[in-house]
């Protein structure tokens, strides 16, 4: 399929991993969106993550015996599992819930969590009598 590995060999190991970083990145993407009911994010980044390892798995079978293509494999597995939470991290598409239970004033403390660059999307107070 790709002569130019033929003429250049050490472009397969570097196409192997780059390529597995984003197949594995771009999985943990979909699986957020899946998870949080995209339905037409997933299945985009879906069709790409598949054709990116479609692409790799057949240049691993086409050189079944280049021990190195297996280690980029393998490394770039690795770094797109830690790529992909750095780029959730920095999209910020998944959720973060915290709960606070307190008997302190409450605007007082949504100004210091304010302060702290805690956005507060949804507050809902709840206040007990006491003796109930």
């Amino acid at each position: 399929m790709f002569t130019i590995f033929e003429t250049y060999p050490w472009l397969l190991p570097l196409m192997i991993f780059f390529g597995r970083i984003c197949d594995v990145t771009l999985g943990t993407l979909r699986i957020i969106f899946v998870s949080k009911g995209e339905r037409y994010k997933a299945p985009i980044v879906g069709f790409f993550e598949v054709f990116i390892w479609v692409v790799i798995i057949s240049q691993i079978f086409a050189h079944a015996n280049s021990l190195i293509a297996y280690v980029a494999y393998a490394a770039g597995y690795a770094a797109g599992n830690y790529v992909g939470i750095l780029v959730e991290n920095r999209i910020a598409f998944g959720y973060q819930l915290l709960r606070v239970y307190t008997k302190k004033d409450v605007p007082e403390l949504i100004k210091d969590l304010n302060k702290q660059k805690v956005i507060i999307y949804n507050l809902t107070v709840l206040i007990l009598l006491k003796g109930f």
